[in-house]
């Protein structure tokens, strides 16, 4: 009896054993922790690594291609080959993409749903290059850790953004990219920039990336955590007069100029300037350390703002600025110019400093502390008379037809 009891005994423990086993098995890890934005430059191969787990890592080597430089083999097959390739030890799956299968519409942030997905090597998991497949916009997917542990395989939301244009495969490939995807939240990522320069001597897309430095942007857009707190600085990269346009709406707390040469901001989306959400920030503000620029998209105020030129220099707002309801204080020497309506939702144009004029016309306050209103045509002309239209607030037309008046009676007195 005490013998088929302990046969019976292992017999249980056996099978639990490997019940158990087939449980850790089937058992799948989903990183589900903050995201993590990875984005390196042109021209710069391999110099931004994404470590994912040790022996497990992400980079664009100089032939154009993901690659894993932590393994000998740094691709799938060894040969890193444009269109049959991953990085070793990686497999993905993109929204409605894959030669296996083509998979469905993979919102970011499903990576639990890893199980309706058909997996693949990079290329082939898009079935053609990222650049021609991101003109649409940035693709959504899933990418995955096969065998990451002898019982997991660990799942991660993956979104790539930008891919620099490039021969792949013939060691002449552009290495920019930039990706975002969620972490283990076994460790906290490393501070985003905030702080960003245009990086291209030519005209550019405000929303691509690799236009800026430091990696990390670009800056204002909504996939990138914390726009609200972003800088931009539009320096001495260009060495001819240029154009940064964006299709959509970008948010910044502060944008400086500072080159001779003309930066033109430009396109269909917005410029919105913010307020910095952190402890004693800085106010928000518009700069032009030298030369003369120009707003050609329209301007948002989502919180008062200052307008700070430099002597000879001068900023034009050539399209609608909107005010918001709030106030755009003009300081410094240099010129402020608008030329295009300025709808002020019950907020006020500030003239503190320097001189303010242009061809628009301000509906709303128009207050001049201290600076000059550019009087006469000119370009920089300002006028109530017709070249920049004042329209005044209630009050402000009581006191225009006090002073009228009284300028009536004074005449009527003076000897024939």
């Amino acid at each position: 009896m005490r013998l088929i009891t302990r046969q019976l005994t292992y017999a249980l423990l056996i099978a639990a054993a490997f019940s158990f086993r087939g449980a850790i098995t089937e058992a799948q890890t989903i990183w589900t922790g903050p995201d993590l934005i990875i984005s390196q430059g042109s021209n710069a191969g391999g110099t931004v690594v994404d470590t994912l787990l040790p022996g497990v890592e992400i980079t664009r080597g100089d032939r154009g291609i993901f690659i894993n430089p932590s393994q000998p083999n740094q691709c799938s097959n060894g040969g890193c080959l444009n269109g049959t390739d991953s990085p070793t030890g990686l497999l993905f799956a993109f929204s409605n993409h894959g030669t296996i299968a083509s998979n469905p519409t993979i919102p970011y942030g499903t990576a639990s749903n890893h199980a309706s997905y058909f997996f693949d090597v990079f290329f082939q998991s898009l079935d053609q290059s990222p650049g021609g497949i991101l003109t649409a916009g940035p693709l959504a997917g899933v990418g995955k850790i096969p065998g990451a542990t002898p019982t997991d395989d660990i799942y991660f939301d993956i979104e790539v953004t930008h891919w620099g244009a490039g021969v792949s495969g013939t060691g002449s490939g552009n290495s920019a990219f930039t990706y975002r995807r969620s972490t283990s939240g076994d460790i906290e990522p490393p501070p985003l920039p905030e702080n960003f320069a245009w990086d291209s001597n030519q005209s550019g897309d405000w929303t691509v990336s690799g236009n800026w430095t430091p990696l990390g942007g670009p800056p204002g857009v909504p996939i990138v955590q914390n726009p609200t707190n972003h800088t931009a600085l539009f320096g001495d990269v260009i060495e001819s007069d240029q154009t940064v346009f964006t299709n959509t709406a970008v948010s910044v707390r502060a944008i400086t100029f500072d080159n001779t040469n003309t930066y033109a901001i430009a396109g269909t989306g917005s410029v919105n300037f913010t307020q910095n959400t952190a402890s004693g920030a800085p106010p928000t503000a518009v700069s032009v350390a030298q030369g003369n620029h120009q707003f050609q998209a329209i301007v948002q105020l989502l919180t008062n703002t200052t307008a700070n030129i430099a002597t000879s220099s001068t900023l034009e707002f050539n399209n609608r600025l909107f005010l918001n309801g709030h106030t755009l204080t003009k300081t410094g020497a240099g010129t402020l110019a608008i030329n295009n309506s300025v709808l002020t939702g019950g907020g006020t144009l500030n003239c503190a400093e320097g001189t303010c004029g242009g061809t628009g016309t301000i509906s709303g306050d128009l207050n001049n502390e201290g600076g000059t209103i550019s009087p006469g045509n000119s370009p920089v002309g300002l006028s109530s008379e017709g070249t920049l239209p004042v329209v005044p607030e209630p009050a402000t037309w009581m006191l225009l037809a006090i002073g009228c008046a009284g300028c009536l009676g004074f005449r009527r007195r003076r000897p024939s």
